[in-house]
Parts: structure tokens; sequence; C-alpha cells
């Protein structure tokens, strides 16, 4: 049987690098994510994504969970079903405006 050990992945706040507003996981162990929560603590509305592409293949439309989904300030959207990741499997965060900080938790299987 094999062993979890529970922990934070990310705790970012997915703000603006050059163009881009997001944050990437790329995992070198096999992870189950339990929980992503995406927080708007901004004073606009924002839409954020969250995309899971396996096996460090090219990013696809296909890859997406969550596309473009609004967030009102103030406001918090959690997703609450299991993601299995392995390793090289990337999870990717976007917000539209930088104002939506990401949390990820999960067990890493040993």
């Amino acid at each position: 049987m094999p062993t979890y050990v529970p922990r934070s992945l990310l705790r970012k706040r997915a703000g603006a690098v050059g163009n881009k507003k997001d944050q990437s996981i790329t995992v070198t162990a096999c992870f189950i994510i339990g929980n992503i929560v995406a927080c708007n603590v901004g004073k606009t509305p924002e839409k954020f994504c969250i995309a899971l592409v396996q096996g460090g293949s090219k990013e696809s439309v296909d890859d997406y969970l969550y596309l473009d989904k609004a967030l009102p300030a103030g406001d918090t959207f959690i997703h609450g079903h299991e993601i299995n990741l392995s390793p090289g499997d990337t999870l990717r965060l976007q917000s539209s405006g930088g104002g939506v900080a990401f949390h990820v938790f999960g067990e890493e299987k040993r």
C-alpha cells in the first residue's frame, strides 16, 4: 500500500510575468491533487483557466479543466475532484488580470 504525504503544492498569486499571468507546477513524482482553490483577491472581476498538460506534451484546448471561468471580485472557487498527476505532467493556472491567488493541495505518492 502506498504512503501519502499531504502538502501544499502551490500557494501563489498568478501575477503578471510579461504578458502572461500564470503559474505552473510540473511534477517529478506521482501526485494526487485533492483541491485547487482560486480566490479573486482583486477589486475587479477576473477569468481564470486551469489546464492539465500530460507528459510534457504541447498544451491544447483539450487540456483545459476550466477555460475562462468567471470569478467575481472577492469570490472564491474550489475544484474538489481528485486529479492524478504522473511524472512530467504540468498543472497550469492562469488569470486574466493577475488578481487570482491559487492554492493547490495534494498528496505525493511514495
